[in-house]
């Protein structure tokens, strides 16, 4: 937990929410049912609910490289909210993914990559910082959902990963807001979406160390 101005925001990570246990998940394999129990996760942010001001799930999840999360990420991202997560924030995919605004409160599905040492030539060098203000009165935090992308790119050259994370400018900047904007709109509303198996004023800033 952070507090911040009196009011505390508590923080949950979990890695390998997924309904498979390996990196393939979401490809379905023969013979193999996709299910998952996330009631461990439900009920750690059930409970950090009752003593912070804010909760941010922060996750580990989905295919690489996949420009859209796979079913089951809505799914229990929706969950985290509903079970009082006030922001969910995605990593693993090392690409951006879109932003979902739930119930009034955001999963943001993938950050791409951000500090990322494991590629010196990524084929993909767009990133985001995610800013958030909660808002909070006497009866808990407020649905103003007040956020800021700010597009960047994960290094200061244009032709090769030196490790310097740097926000986007004119152009790229614009080019990079496009693109989350263009895959947000490819996520399936809630209302229309079907549950895994059953179908086939302070601010924080958050960005994926991966």
């Amino acid at each position: 937990t952070v507090e911040v101005k009196g009011k505390t925001i508590g923080f949950l990570g979990s890695s390998r929410v997924i309904p498979v246990y390996d990196w393939t998940a979401g490809e379905q394999k023969p013979g193999v049912a996709i299910t998952y129990d996330p009631g461990m996760l439900l009920k750690d942010i059930a409970a950090a609910k009752q003593v912070c001001d804010y909760g941010v799930v922060y996750v580990h999840w989905g295919k690489e490289k996949a420009v859209t999360p796979e079913e089951y990420q809505q799914t229990m991202g929706r969950q985290y909210i509903d079970a009082g997560a006030d922001l969910v924030i995605g990593s693993h995919p090392h690409v951006l993914q879109g932003i979902e605004e739930y119930k009034g409160k955001n999963i943001v599905y993938s950050l791409g990559n951000f500090c990322f040492g494991g590629n010196s030539y990524p084929s993909d060098m767009d990133t985001m910082i995610f800013q958030q203000t909660f808002t909070v009165d006497k009866n808990g935090v407020k649905a103003d959902n007040v956020t800021n992308v700010i597009p960047c790119s994960i290094s200061s050259e244009y032709d090769y990963n030196n490790y310097q994370p740097t926000p986007a400018q004119g152009d790229e900047a614009d080019r990079i807001l496009a693109k989350i904007q263009e895959r947000s709109s490819w996520i399936t509303p809630a209302e229309t979406s079907e549950p895994v198996g059953e179908s086939s004023q302070e601010s924080a800033d958050l960005s994926d160390s991966e």
